[in-house]
């Protein structure tokens, strides 16, 4: 199985080079095949397969029989290869064992190599096509959602819901989701709990599902109309987010946009409210590259799919963020989730 991607990095790398890919995701994203139990190695001119017994069979059906070694010690199947005056470069540092790490620089000259996240950031049409279809997933259950919120409703059973429905849509979450009511919007990761929704209470919703193997991550708020405060903040925000959104063209650095919204809230005197990043990359993963953050140096390119989700938080109080999904397509941003 050599791919158009796995002949890209052939053509990156030189004949006395190899790349070992470890990190689930990133084979995932070589293979378009969700498997566990074995690893890549990627030569100027072929490809070898490392597993054991228990994946073998599974794996015959996508990769040729001549290409795949097979022991049921990893420190085994890595010496069957002839590494002989080769440098080999591990695709993702954190995805080695420490015991890994310590055989591999014990008996070869090892690098770490980001070339496969550096590929991930530009979206083909086909992955966007997948991200767009988890958007019209969620579209529909947060639909729904809307209808199910009534008085004495619990944050816990608001999640669970959401779980069931990607369960009958036959996706994955990409995440766990996130329900919060009240003070509990004041929390950016808060865990679902047992709170119930009353009358006046404000409502944050963060999710998102994998469509093909692929994330969308949207967040909505509701009820926000019921205290002026909130009201006039959540406004505040949305245009934030649209200046934001606008600035998502080619050849933007990403720390621009999440300074933009930095010094707009050093302005309103609330700077220390706001806790995270402005965005960050999606597609296999939930997170991806680029970090939308002011110390990041990467520059938009055509394709990359990102999320732009201002948020500013007052502790024990209640919270605010809205979250979109946006491809950049040159010289204009396109929201994926505008109508959800």
């Amino acid at each position: 199985m050599v791919n158009k991607k796995i002949k890209y990095i052939q053509d990156k790398i030189q004949k006395n080079e190899v790349l070992l890919v470890i990190n689930k995701s990133n084979l995932f994203y070589l293979t378009d095949k969700n498997f566990d139990g074995y690893s890549l190695v990627i030569f100027k001119n072929f490809i070898k397969v490392l597993t054991s017994e228990m994946f073998y069979f599974q794996l015959r059906d996508v990769f040729e029989k001549k290409d795949i070694i097979v022991e049921n010690d990893f420190f085994k199947q890595i010496l069957r290869l002839d590494f002989k005056n080769k440098i080999i470069f591990i695709d993702d540092i954190n995805s080695l064992s420490v015991s890994v790490y310590e055989f591999l620089k014990k008996n070869f000259t090892i690098k770490f190599n980001n070339i496969i996240f550096d590929m991930r950031k530009l979206k083909t049409e086909e992955e966007i096509y997948r991200i767009r279809r988890a958007v019209n997933i969620i579209k529909n259950i947060i639909a729904d959602i809307k209808k199910i919120i009534k008085v004495g409703i619990k944050e816990i059973e608001v999640k669970n819901y959401i779980l069931k429905r990607f369960i009958e849509n036959n996706v994955e979450a990409a995440f766990d989701p996130i329900v919060a009511f009240d003070e509990n919007t004041s929390y950016p990761h808060h865990i679902s709990s047992t709170k119930k929704f009353k009358k006046q209470s404000i409502v944050l919703i963060d999710l998102g599902c994998k469509y093909k193997g692929y994330c969308c991550d949207i967040t909505r708020m509701y009820n926000i109309e019921k205290n002026n405060r909130v009201k006039d903040l959540y406004f505040k925000l949305k245009n934030l987010q649209k200046d934001l959104i606008s600035m998502c063209k080619e050849g933007v650095k990403v720390k621009d946009i999440d300074t933009y919204a930095r010094n707009y809230f050093k302005k309103l005197g609330l700077e220390r409210n706001y806790l995270h990043s402005t965005g960050h990359g999606i597609g296999v993963d939930i997170h991806e590259l680029p970090r939308i953050y002011f110390n990041n140096e990467d520059i938009l390119k055509k394709n990359i799919v990102i999320t732009i989700e201002p948020g500013i938080y007052f502790y024990n109080k209640f919270g605010l963020r809205i979250e979109d999904d946006i491809i950049c397509r040159g010289d204009y941003s396109q929201v994926i989730t505008e109508d959800v």
